[in-house]
């Protein structure tokens, strides 16, 4: 009998479990001669409701086991209210797992539409730079190409100039003037002679 008293649901057990379980209980202490058939009703009805684990479920089934006297009745009261609550939480689990799924697939997309802005921002900058990228090697083209004709122009061959004029004149002048004289002296001299040698 003491183990009967000293029941109560565990949390592994739902309430067919539970009431099978007191049932079994109290069929010994009867076949023992401990309990009395006509008590066992009552008994079965009070420490059934009582040793209920769910707080939860003892609120929603009190009016319940104050109105229902027979145990096998307020067993079936229980049990379908007991089904009720568990489906209720089945769908609020769903509930908020598809709202967190929605959370993160938002998340997500979020992440993804940041992460393509930037890229986009990055490749529009690249194409920019890209763009001016080659005005800025032909106007360094065209300075490079002026500041060589402003030198050029300022100087830059006048030593080849000087040559030309100086070592190319100088040779001709010098050179070929000197030559010229020298050959037409000689030749006055040879007519020279030769009119002294006639007479």
């Amino acid at each position: 009998m003491q183990t009967f008293y000293n029941a109560s649901q565990k949390v592994s057990e739902n309430v067919t479990v539970y009431g099978c379980r007191l049932e079994a209980l109290l069929q010994v202490a009867v076949e023992s001669g401990h309990v009395s058939s006509v008590a066992r009703n009552d008994m079965s009805r009070s420490k059934f409701w009582t040793g209920l684990r769910d707080e939860k479920l003892k609120i929603l089934t009190r009016n319940k086991y104050d109105s229902i006297f027979d145990y096998h009745s307020l067993f079936k009261e229980v049990r379908s209210v007991e089904q009720e609550l568990s489906a209720a939480c089945s769908i609020s689990a769903t509930v908020n797992t598809a709202q967190q799924s929605t959370a993160v697939d938002k998340i997500t997309v979020d992440e993804l539409t940041s992460k393509m802005d930037l890229l986009m921002n990055k490749m529009l900058s690249l194409q920019k730079q890209m763009k001016e990228k080659p005005k800025d090697a032909g106007s360094s083209n065209n300075d490079f190409y002026c500041r060589d004709n402003n030198q050029n122009r300022q100087g830059g061959y006048t030593p080849n100039r000087g040559n030309y004029h100086g070592a190319n004149r100088g040779s001709y002048r010098g050179g070929n003037r000197g030559r010229y004289r020298g050959g037409n002296s000689q030749r006055e001299g040879f007519y020279n002679n030769t009119s002294q040698n006639k007479l």
